[in-house]
């Protein structure tokens, strides 16, 4: 099986085109789609996607997917810090009452966030040993 290459929007929009004059002309799909450089089943998939759309339309399309992808990695991270702040000032150092710490959550896995929560929680861990044991901390 060869390997899948990556296209850019223009070139999609540019193969269904001539796929669908190909169609026009008398060919059957797979027969077009093949020609064409690409699987029946790749046709269907990007006709369901960037069907009628124009080249400029499917190029912001992309585009805006990405801009989408990146702020949800945001938002994720962001309200990781958010908890793991509340936490701290509550003095809930175990994080959740299921004793899952967050940076285990499914939802967080091998996000940069990691490195924050592993501080937060180690520093929580040090700040609470030295309350119980009455030694006070200097800077």
């Amino acid at each position: 099986m060869g390997k899948a290459r990556k296209h850019r929007p223009e070139q999609i929009v540019n193969i269904l085109r001539q796929i669908e004059v190909a169609v026009a002309n008398g060919k059957t799909h797979p027969i077009a789609s093949r020609e064409a450089g690409i699987t029946e089943q790749t046709y269907y998939r990007w006709r369901k996607e960037y069907g009628g759309l124009k080249v400029d339309q499917a190029k912001r399309l992309k585009e805006l997917e990405q801009e989408n992808s990146k702020l949800k990695r945001l938002v994720a991270e962001l309200s990781l810090d958010k908890q793991i702040l509340q936490d701290i000032t509550r003095g809930n150092f175990e994080a959740r009452s299921d004793g899952v710490p967050l940076w285990r959550m499914p939802w967080n896995a091998g996000r940069a966030s990691v490195m924050r929560a592993n501080w937060f929680t180690n520093h929580a861990a040090r700040s609470a040993t030295s309350r119980r044991s009455g030694t006070t901390r200097t800077r």
